[in-house]
């Protein structure tokens, strides 16, 4: 497929800045992308104009608010939010973690919402990072519900995700597990609530009991 040159560039600073927001100025971009500061400049300066970018106070780039309209022109997940946001809040309150509530496009999880723990030390994540499906619980989770056949490769640290209804997926380098549960949306299969629990608290029963309560969020979508 032929491609438009300028719109790839464009696309290339803009996940550039999704992966990394807040940590570039304009030469730091320019080094990591390999492309000359004036030719930058000039895209960068655009999308400034039309907010798709904007500069902390030290030149940093960050995505801008132009976005924030585009997400939530999307009526699902919208919706989705203000249903299920106040469940996600009470949720980490009552267990002290963070809850995120991903959304699945074609092979990737989308995140839309979280609410954070009250811990000094835990995960952090941005709102609308998208990552492969099998890098996450309520990836392989909800692409596995879809009837998709899953490489034995991800599998290697996961529960038996069909058997139980939801998956938990052992992170080594986090000394940690991650749990996804799907939403009850309709059509089904797209959205669901995670978690992730450290090593030494994971039990059985807590397991169970985040289920149960995910399950438990009313939807009409």
């Amino acid at each position: 497929m032929k491609t438009l040159l300028s719109i790839d560039r464009a696309v290339r600073i803009l996940d550039t800045v999704v992966a990394h927001p807040g940590e570039y100025t304009l030469s730091g971009l320019s080094k990591l992308l390999d492309m000359p500061v004036t030719t930058l400049h000039g895209f960068c300066a655009t999308m400034e104009h039309w907010k798709l970018l904007q500069k902390d106070p030290a030149g940093r780039f960050q995505l801008g608010c132009r976005f924030l309209h585009y997400a939530f022109s999307c009526s699902f997940e919208q919706q989705l939010n203000a249903q299920v946001h106040p469940y996600l809040v009470d949720l980490s309150r009552r267990f002290d973690e963070t809850f995120h509530i991903g959304v699945l496009r074609g092979e990737h999880i989308i995140y839309i919402d979280k609410a954070e723990s009250q811990k000094p030390y835990r995960m952090t994540s941005v709102i609308g990072t998208m990552d492969p499906y099998q890098d996450s619980a309520i990836g392989l989770q909800l692409y596995a519900r879809q009837g998709a056949e899953i490489p034995e490769e991800y599998l290697t640290e996961c529960n038996d995700i069909l058997r139980d209804g939801y998956c938990l997926k052992f992170e080594p380098q986090m000394h940690a597990y991650c749990l996804g549960v799907e939403l009850q949306t309709d059509p089904p299969d797209l959205a669901g609530v995670s978690a992730v629990l450290p090593d030494y608290q994971c039990t059985p029963e807590l397991v169970q009991e985040i289920v149960a309560e995910i399950r438990r969020i009313p939807l009409v979508l």
